[in-house]
């Protein structure tokens, strides 16, 4: 479990604001314990927070500085998943002492500015390196947060393209700040929210379907459904190493699953980056 005061500062930096229920429904603590909570940061840090009696919130002030060295993948896991994390180990574990996926380190100046504009709904300006582009300015709305491959990326709407995107997190190089803009669109991310269903199986051209029927829990079902949404279907495909190739051309010793309802979802969009699906159109 996370200490009180820490979280406070996490709460502050990454979502901008906090009360004293959240505290409660977060860590399980009493009224009281959380009135000692705020007091005790206030103390501290009264410069880094202020009272906002219409919202029923304390919020974030524009000279915050966090006093913890807050890792920006463990405020992302908290954010996503509700999941808290400790500062000091205590168990005695038996996995490696860490692992790497080879990416650059997740700003901590970066990330709580654009989660901050998830929980405000704000647009903001950033700058960001695409992958078929230099870099260049772009004013966004982040709407949502999500892993995949040991990589953290947000759901976005582009107000400049008037379009639903998704963005490494990794390549916003600068958050310039909440943007003049204003939105005229109406934000209903339908993919982010519609779900889809992924028919797999063993790939076929393996040698050990059997065992791969394991893997799955296809003990007595010759397929395995799985519901995900619309904007994540290529990044779970990709994640499983399934086979979304037309004829399931792709090597079955990496890839060894198949997609088997392809024909039912070639107009989604994030299927763009399944593996194998190029070789379709």
């Amino acid at each position: 479990m996370i200490s009180s005061v820490y979280l406070v500062d996490l709460l502050l930096s990454y979502t901008g604001s906090f009360n004293r229920q959240q505290l409660m429904d977060l860590t399980g603590m009493s009224i009281a314990t959380a009135t000692r909570t705020i007091k005790k940061y206030k103390e501290n840090n009264d410069e880094n927070l202020k009272y906002v009696v219409e919202n029923k919130r304390y919020e974030i002030t524009d000279v915050f500085k966090s006093n913890f060295n807050i890792a920006a993948e463990n405020a992302l896991i908290l954010l996503a998943y509700g999941q808290q994390i400790t500062q000091t180990g205590y168990l005695n574990t038996i996995g490696p002492a860490s692992t790497s996926n080879g990416s650059s380190k997740l700003s901590s100046d970066i990330i709580p500015a654009v989660t901050r504009a998830i929980y405000r709904k704000t647009p903001i300006d950033i700058e960001y390196y695409g992958t078929q582009s230099s870099q260049e300015k772009r004013t966004i709305l982040p709407l949502a947060i999500f892993e995949s491959r040991g990589n953290w990326y947000v759901r976005v709407f582009d107000l400049k393209d008037s379009r639903y995107k998704t963005f490494k997190f990794i390549r916003i190089n600068h958050v310039i700040g909440f943007s003049n803009k204003k939105l005229t669109e109406v934000i209903n991310d339908t993919d982010w929210f519609e779900t889809v269903t992924l028919t797999l199986g063993a790939h076929p051209k393996h040698h050990n379907p059997k065992g791969l029927n394991k893997d799955l829990g296809l003990l007595d079902k010759p397929v395995f459904n799985l519901t995900v949404p619309k904007a994540l279907v290529g990044f779970k495909l990709a994640e499983l190493a399934v086979d979304a190739s037309l004829e399931g051309t792709l090597n079955p010793e990496y890839f060894q699953y198949r997609l088997l309802n392809l024909h039912e979802l070639l107009e989604v969009s994030s299927m763009r980056i399944a593996p194998g699906f190029e070789n379709n159109q």
